[in-house]
């Protein structure tokens, strides 16, 4: 339920089920952030990002059960919406980022392994350049490089990614955390 609208803010208590609240509103469960017109529609880099995750984990699922052409149609939604919602101009690096993984994650799903393997090398930079040496997305980064020289069968190269990839990760999550 949109947070943002006093009316919709006073019926919540009474909502017996499970709600997520969005909008701008502080208390909000998902907050739209970078908001901008276009046209009669407002869109944020938050929504950008939720919905994209789903259209891709959409594809995948598509892909998994065998309805390729249903699975390449929405990849071209995708790829579409990606697309103007970077010439719009909401550019900051952790938008830019996020269409950079749902751009690869749709070359994946293609089976288009080199191509990714460039971009995923590409994004790894921009990241270290971006957060430094040592970061989560760093970890991340090098997990799904090594991930694609697997798919490619380079088992040395998948191994050296990998292993780089868990170090890190060891490193800067607590043995606790989940």
């Amino acid at each position: 339920l949109c947070a943002d609208d006093a009316n919709v803010r006073d019926i919540i208590p009474q909502v017996p089920k499970q709600i997520i609240r969005y909008g701008l509103d502080p208390n909000a469960q998902v907050r739209a952030e970078n908001v901008r017109a276009d046209g009669t529609r407002m869109i944020s880099s938050t929504f950008f990002k939720l919905l994209h995750r789903i259209k891709i984990a959409k594809c995948e699922l598509l892909r998994n059960l065998g309805q390729y052409y249903k699975a390449q149609e929405s990849l071209k939604q995708v790829q579409k919406s990606l697309s103007r919602y970077k010439a719009l101009g909401l550019i900051s690096f952790e938008v830019q980022e996020e269409f950079h993984v749902c751009y690869i994650s749709s070359i994946v799903l293609r089976g288009k392994y080199a191509n990714a393997l460039t971009l995923h090398k590409e994004l790894l930079e921009k990241r270290r350049a971006h957060y430094g040496a040592r970061h989560p997305k760093i970890a991340s980064s090098m997990d799904a490089i090594g991930r694609l020289h697997l798919a490619r069968s380079d088992i040395g190269e998948a191994a050296k990614y990998l292993e780089d990839s868990m170090i890190m990760r060891y490193e800067l999550y607590p043995t606790d955390h989940p």
